[in-house]
């Protein structure tokens, strides 16, 4: 009984310091439960603009992409800059789903992490209007290959400054791709997760988990990265169809954690 005692006793006496320390800051965590998109108030929620304004809507706790026609469609988020330092974790994750099957087309769908040029001019503040920013950062794309039967994934690096990545656009020659083992089927729910983790100065790897539906196991693959932005501040989502014309995004986070030797 007595060492039972002393053990409560220390969780009890770690409990407030571990508060203190405030080890994982959340840059924001957006579940949609709101009418508007257009609500900046982070971290709780984080102002969408798109290019497609009638092909973007809130349903539910979604935020839904929808394209009737040709084309593509994108929502971008500015969030306050944060900056990796060593030892540090960046991690971007969601759920998503689509309504329709989809249809063979390289980098139809394409999220990621940016750096802005710092200039509030240059940033999106309304939709359909394109900003003349530049940007640069990681974004990881789906292809769909063998008439939409294959998923392939794909990191992509965004190293010179330009406008923003979009999908379907041409992209620059992936550093990573890997074929998932099953494709994507409607209706199912989908967990995607871009980490990056700043070993040293300069030296960046990436993590790129996809998991859900009818995988059994995640598809994690890791690959160091040859240079990455040390901060960013925006975030942003597109497809293009006919590769994906219907997609539904929920659960939208960005979580920072410190090196694990600040937490010792």
């Amino acid at each position: 009984m007595r060492r039972r005692l002393v053990l409560v006793l220390g969780l009890v006496l770690t409990l407030p310091a571990l508060r203190a320390q405030d080890p994982v800051r959340v840059i924001f965590e957006d579940e949609f439960e709101r009418t508007d998109r257009l609500v900046q108030n982070p971290p709780a929620a984080l102002a969408w603009y798109t290019s497609n304004p009638g092909a973007t809507s809130l349903r539910g706790t979604n935020l839904r992409l929808f394209l009737r026609r040709d084309g593509d469609s994108r929502v971008v988020a500015h969030f306050p800059r944060v900056e990796l330092s060593p030892g540090e974790h960046l991690a971007l994750s969601f759920r998503f789903s689509i309504a329709t099957p989809p249809h063979e087309v390289a980098d139809a769908f394409l999220f990621g992490l940016y750096e802005s040029d710092g200039k509030p001019e240059n940033r999106f503040t309304a939709d359909g209007r394109e900003p003349d920013g530049k940007f640069r950062g990681l974004g990881a794309s789906l292809s769909f290959a063998d008439q939409g039967t294959r998923l392939d994934l794909s990191l992509l690096r965004f190293a010179k400054a330009g406008p923003l990545p979009r999908a379907g656009a041409r992209a620059p020659e992936p550093f990573f791709r890997v074929k998932a083992p099953s494709p994507l089927n409607p209706g199912r729910t989908y967990q995607a997760e871009l980490r990056l983790i700043a070993e040293a100065p300069g030296k960046t790897r990436a993590e790129l988990e996809f998991s859900g539906g009818d995988l059994e196991k995640g598809v994690i693959h890791r690959a160091p990265l040859p240079s990455a932005p040390r901060g960013f501040d925006t975030v942003a989502f597109s497809i293009v169809r006919p590769g994906v014309s219907d997609l539904y995004l929920s659960a939208i986070s960005l979580i920072h954690e410190p090196a694990l030797d600040a937490l010792r």
